[in-house]
């Protein structure tokens, strides 16, 4: 899991603003599944 965040991180710092939404988009609803 860690290893996946860090490539997140990695691609916001490469791709920015846009990325970086689109992925804490699909990190809530990751953690809805999750909670569902």
């Amino acid at each position: 899991m860690k290893l996946f965040q860090a490539a997140i991180s990695f691609f916001m710092l490469e791709l920015g603003g846009n990325l970086r939404l689109l992925a804490l988009s699909t990190v809530a609803k990751g953690g809805f599944t999750v909670l569902l």
